[in-house]
Formats: structure tokens, sequence, C-alpha cells
């Protein structure tokens, strides 16, 4: 992938929407199945000669194509909420260590409450 950063091909870009596609594969053989079940309930037949099951397929094609977008739509709506932006530079995760500053606070604030409590009885 390196080679094809350099001649600025847009890598980052081409994983993302070939890593969605992959991830999309198998609903969308569920929506398929779901749609076939439901032209079968209505009396569609999808037997007979090569011809006469591509034409009973037609009637799933338009709500195939639509629920896709449709679910395009929405992961798209997603990542647009949580601020996706290819472009933008990878952030790194920094584990924050204990000091000795923060145990000083914490015992000098747990003292104060003690003297507070104290006091007041």
């Amino acid at each position: 992938l390196k080679p094809a950063r350099k001649l600025k091909f847009p890598v980052h870009e081409m994983a993302i929407m070939t890593s969605i596609a992959v991830r999309f594969i198998p609903t969308i053989i569920e929506e398929a199945q779901r749609l076939r079940k439901a032209q079968m309930a209505r009396g569609a037949k999808f037997e007979g000669s090569l011809v006469q099951r591509v034409r009973s397929l037609v009637p799933m094609i338009l709500p195939l194509f639509f629920s896709t977008l449709k679910r395009a739509e929405e992961l798209a709506i997603a990542m647009e909420a949580r601020c996706y932006d290819s472009r933008a530079r990878r952030t790194s995760f920094n584990e924050l260590a204990w000091k000795k500053r923060e145990s000083l606070v914490i015992t000098g604030t747990l003292v104060l409450v003690l003297v507070f409590k104290l006091s007041a009885i």
C-alpha cells in the first residue's frame, strides 16, 4: 500500500470503502432472501428456465436496491455524527500515569475535609 500512497492514491479511503462493502455483503444477502420469501408468499415462482428465473427476480431488484441505499445513507449519517473525516490525522491513545502530585492533592483534600468535619463537631 505504501507505493500507492506515494502516488497520491487515497489508500485509506479505498480501504474504508472496501471494508464497508465487504461488511454489507451478508446484510444484502439476508435482505435478498427476505424479499424472495416475501415474493414467494405472494405467489411468485422462482423456477423454470434461466430466463423465467431472471424475470422472477426483477420485482426484487428495486426494493433491494432501495433498502441497500437506505442502509448506506444511515451509515453515512452515523459516520458524520461521529465526525468521521478520512483526511484527519489519526490520533493515538496516551495512557496517563499517576504522579506524586495527584497523590499529594488527594491527601491534602482528604485532610482538609477531615479537619472541617472534626471542627464542626
